[in-house]
């Protein structure tokens, strides 16, 4: 909407004062003039009539004039509206010669009305009738009719009404009277209607100048309302108040409103920051901001907050605000993508750098290290800042360099590769390695980069080493524990018949048979049958770490509080005569501490035959049980490392292929906003950018689009290089008869004449998608390139040997000169100026990565000026003859 347009008050002023000052003046001028005037004549008869003529003209011409003046006199507010209808409704003014002859024929008019009096009014002038017509004259036709109708009228009056009639000469003192104040009122009226129509003409002026002024910021209006609404970025205007006076379609659609649902601040606070703390957070910053806009006259300073849309999705959103006045308008950008961009690109980065394991990136061209992680730096002994920029020579062996480098050679062809070589440290210490390489290329399929993932095998060797000599020790372990455990069952046999022995001769020492268990050369325990310590050896006490106690007669549950019940139905078992036994045993005591023992329970006998109680014998075997645990981790953590390692290696490959994607999928953001942007300057503003301008943004835009393909050229090559393809057997004939139907309009508007001779049933073994793309590319170029010709052709044969289709495209287009074969193959390279043959200089380079994918090769034979012929060589299928 327009603000409407008010006439300064100060011109309505002046115009009310000058009008009403001339009407004092003209009223005291003519009252003083015309009443000294009347003086000089006697005769009263003279005198009324001059005093009616006088003030019959006075009527006259205050009315006309006021008529005039209040006319003239302008609105004191007038908007758009109507200065525009004001404008429509001004009367058409008559042309410059209707005006004037209109005067004559008012006074002719006038003439033959007083003509025609002459029996009524006698002798009498009657001048006043014409200063009625001198009066419209004037009022309608301005300063020049009114003087052509005064001169008409004082004429016509001299010679055909004042006596004598028929001649010029007025010898009555108030004929001449009368008639020098008929020519002073018509001079007066008609001086007077000219400053009224000029102030009427320059009001029109204002009004039709008013009225294209408005036109103009309505259509200024309409462009501005169609920018905003249009715009590729969120946009609203808000009022001081708070109130939403305007958004955009892009802010409808980014956060889900519809239009007019959002009408005020307060109602999108909450919406928009449902955490009420946040929310207090968000808008006192918004509101600080632009206040400091509006005290230093700046735009309001760029913000990022959370949002919250109207489904309850959550969008990183940039804010930037102009102050306009009463109003800021605010513009939304959704850097949510951008973000997330920015946080995988982050953690890619970071990945890289706290990895673990050892991460480099080396240049294939020069073998020099790009980049290198500070894992793989420090295993070496290096800075990573330090090996960036080094030779690849600097981390082997000199003697294995020319073998290595050879390997290398191999694995840029391969494209992936792993082999096992020696790493020198900056101190010439040697440790094994195992290297993963995985070759990166440029758009011509030359090797740029090699990321190589590095294993450090020393662990490995000297866990091998370490389990060789782990098995080696467990087994000898295991030979001196059986003849240990032999041993100390003969001596615990030989214990037990000495105790037998000794029982049966000493029966009547309790003191002996306690010395004899306390120094048996076994961890050996007796108990009564309420499991009371009777004696103990001294191996048993220094096997549990109970130190010197004396341990007779206490329980042993007390001794032992945390064995389990399962352990006491043994107890009971061997309580009831049975003798039990285990080769291994867990054993975890209160402290935490854990055994593993070998054990055996017997009872023993008084000399009528029944059970005393019961000796336990014990051996602890837990160091020979960690040795065979060890042995075991080391073999499953190796296992998982190498998993690991290899889990991490695939990752980081996928990380590394949807980096390369994003980055460039990305590109095509900034540039919407730079076409959408140079479209609306070249729609919009056309005429004020003039010729220089316009074609400054005809070259913008030329050099978006151009932008753009090669974007999508960049997508197809990247798609073509990591594309899974599907090896099917393809009707050549076929493929190529379809890409000449979709050429089928073009060929025909540039009168391209197209010759296919193929042998019948012609079958090769294919990708289809590629094998379309290499064919639809070399049409594209012989179409191109032979536009010129004076008979564009363009011939297609094929021929099958050695298992292999031959498939040949000539044209007799400008060719090219066979020095530069190589180069047209590689990805950007052009041998012709753009505007002469346009494209992106990426289509002959996809030509060859997908002939190259499909086991095929491509190559051209060209003179400049005879054309190009263009040879794709394929796998026929499996049956086709050779």
């Amino acid at each position: 909407m327009t603000a409407p347009t008010r006439r300064p008050q100060g011109v309505r002023q002046r115009y009310i004062v000058r009008v009403t000052l001339a009407y004092a003046v003209f009223a005291l001028a003519w009252i003083f003039l015309s009443d000294r005037l009347l003086g000089l004549f006697g005769d009263l008869e003279s005198v009324a009539w001059v005093s009616t003529a006088k003030g019959v003209f006075f009527v006259l011409v205050s009315a006309l004039a006021f008529h005039a003046a209040l006319q003239a006199v302008p609105a004191d507010p007038i908007d758009a509206g109507q200065a525009d209808l004001v404008a429509a409704r001004e009367p058409a003014r008559l042309p410059r010669w209707l005006a004037y002859g209109v005067a004559l024929a008012l006074v002719g008019a006038m003439l033959m009305l007083r003509l025609a009096l002459d029996n009524v009014v006698g002798n009498q002038p009657m001048l006043v009738l014409f200063t009625l017509p001198i009066a419209v004259a004037a009022l309608v036709g301005g300063l020049g009719p009114g003087l052509l109708a005064t001169v008409a009228a004082a004429l016509l009056t001299n010679y055909y009404v004042l006596e004598p009639t028929g001649s010029l000469r007025i010898p009555d003192g108030v004929d001449l009277f009368q008639w020098s104040l008929l020519i002073s009122n018509g001079l007066l009226v008609s001086v007077l209607s000219g400053v009224l129509h000029r102030l009427r003409a320059r009001d029109r002026a204002h009004l039709h100048h008013t009225a294209a002024a408005n036109e103009a910021l309505r259509r200024s209006e309409a462009r501005v309302q169609q920018l905003f609404d249009d715009a590729p970025q969120a946009m609203g205007l808000i009022s001081d108040d708070g109130s939403v006076l305007a958004l955009n379609r892009r802010f409808l659609a980014l956060f889900g409103y519809q239009p007019g649902e959002l009408t005020s601040l307060a109602q999108w606070w909450p919406q928009a920051y449902p955490d009420p703390a946040y929310r207090d957070e968000v808008s006192a910053a918004w509101v600080d901001k632009v206040g400091r806009a509006r005290v230093t006259g700046t735009p309001v300073e760029t913000s990022e907050y959370r949002v919250t849309c109207r489904d309850g999705r959550e969008r990183n959103i940039q804010f930037d605000g102009t102050v306009l006045g009463g109003s800021v308008l605010v513009t939304l950008t959704d850097v949510t993508e951008r973000r997330e961009i920015e946080e995988r690109l982050r953690l890619w980065a970071e990945s890289f750098d706290r990895a673990q394991f050892g991460l480099a990136i080396g240049d294939a061209r020069s073998n020099r290290f790009v980049a290198v992680n500070p894992a793989f730096a420090r295993d070496r002994g290096w800075r990573p800042e330090d090996l960036v920029g080094e030779s690849v020579a600097t981390v082997f062996p000199p003697e294995l360099l020319p073998q290595v480098l050879v390997q290398l050679r191999e694995l840029d062809q391969q494209g992936h590769g792993v082999l096992e070589s020696e790493h020198v440290t900056r101190d010439g210490r040697r440790f094994p390695v195992l290297l993963d390489f995985t070759v990166l290329r440029d758009e011509r399929g030359e090797p740029t980069r090699r990321v190589v993932y590095a294993l450090d095998l020393s662990e490995r060797r000297h866990a091998e080493q370490a389990l060789a000599m782990a098995q080696a020790q467990a087994l000898e372990q295991q030979t001196r524990a059986r003849i240990a455990a032999l041993n100390q069952m003969q001596d615990a046999n030989l214990a037990r018949n000495r105790a037998e022995s000794a029982l049966r001769a000493l029966r009547e020492s309790e003191g002996r048979l306690a010395l004899f268990v306390e120094h048996a050369p076994a961890a050996l325990a007796m108990f009564d049958r309420e499991m009371h310590y009777v004696a103990v050896s001294r191996r048993w006490l220094d096997d549990y770490s109970l130190g010197a106690q004396n341990l007779v007669g206490r329980s042993h549950y007390e001794v032992f509080p945390e064995l389990t019940e399962e352990v006491r139905e043994v107890h009971r078992r061997a309580l009831a005569g049975e003798v039990v036994s285990k080769t291994e045993d867990r054993f975890v005591r209160s402290n935490g501490t854990v055994h593993w023992l070998r054990w055996e329970v017997h009872p023993w006998r008084f000399d009528d035959g029944q059970i005393g109680g019961i000796v336990l014998f014990t051996e602890d075997v837990s160091a020979r049980k960690a040795a065979e645990e060890g042995l075991q981790r080391l073999n499953a953590t190796l296992e998982a490392r190498v998993a690991e390692r290899t889990a991490q290696l695939e990752a980081l490959n996928q990380s590394l292929e949807s980096f390369v994607y994003s980055v460039s999928h990305d590109l095509k953001a900034p540039l919407r906003g730079v076409e959408g942007y140079s479209r609306f300057l070249q729609e919009d503003h056309a005429q004020r950018l003039g010729e220089e301008g316009q074609l400054f943004v005809a070259n913008i835009r030329s050099g978006v689009a151009r932008m753009g393909e090669l974007i999508d050229d960049l997508l197809t090559y990247s798609r073509m290089e990591r594309r899974k393809l599907h090896s099917d057997v393809l009707d050549l004939g076929a493929l190529l008869r379809r890409l000449l139907a979709e050429r089928e309009a073009e060929l025909a508007a540039r009168n391209v004449q197209v010759e296919l001779d193929l042998p019948a049933a012609l079958s090769v073994q294919g990708d289809a998608d590629g094998l379309a793309l290499a064919l639809r590319n070399l049409l594209e170029n012989a179409i191109k390139f032979s536009a010129r010709a004076a008979a564009p052709r363009i011939a297609i044969t094929a021929s099958v040997a050695q298992g292999q289709v031959t498939l040949t495209v000539r044209d007799n287009g400008i060719g090219f000169d066979m020095k530069y074969h190589d180069r047209i193959f590689e990805i950007f390279q052009r041998l012709h100026r753009l505007e002469d043959y346009p494209g992106t200089g990426i289509g002959l380079a996809l030509v060859k990565k997908a002939l190259e994918r499909m086991g095929g090769r491509v190559w051209a034979e060209s003179a400049p000026g005879q054309g190009a012929t263009f040879h794709l060589q394929v796998p026929a299928e499996a049956s086709a003859p050779t």
